[in-house]
């Protein structure tokens, strides 16, 4: 018992770091390009996924930005679904504005960061509501 404890912390001190560095060479060597290939792979079908959901807007998407014209269903897939909806129909028109972003403020009451208005299901404006 007292040897193998002599020669683990002989061992441990002075060639433990080499195996480590040998360890890390290995599999940065040997796993690296199956990694990056898989991620190439998810990045791939995340983009195909995106250009059939968005269509020729779909770089737009991908910097998660929001535009005019984009459909109710777009604006869900790119931002979720809202925190709050409020619905409205005037001059045969359906306004419809989406909430996002709900906290309580201080006098316990739901706000509201960013909000999103849809005219006949289409984007026609947004704004942060942020103070």
């Amino acid at each position: 018992r007292k040897s193998y404890d002599y020669f683990y912390r002989f061992w441990n001190r002075k060639y433990y770091r080499d195996y480590l560095k040998y360890l890390n060479h290995y599999f940065k060597e040997e796993y690296s390009n199956r990694y990056y290939e898989l991620e190439l792979e998810r990045v791939k079908i995340f983009v195909d996924t995106h250009k059939k959901i968005f269509g020729e807007n779909y770089l737009k998407s991908l910097s998660r930005e929001i535009w005019l014209g984009m459909t109710e269903k777009e604006l869900c897939q790119l931002k979720g679904n809202p925190d709050h909806k409020i619905e409205k129909v005037s001059r045969g028109k359906k306004r419809e504005e989406y909430f996002y972003g709900g906290y309580k403020n201080r006098q316990g009451k739901m706000s509201y960061k960013f909000r999103v208005v849809l005219i006949d299901g289409k984007v026609d404006g947004w704004n942060d509501i942020t103070n």
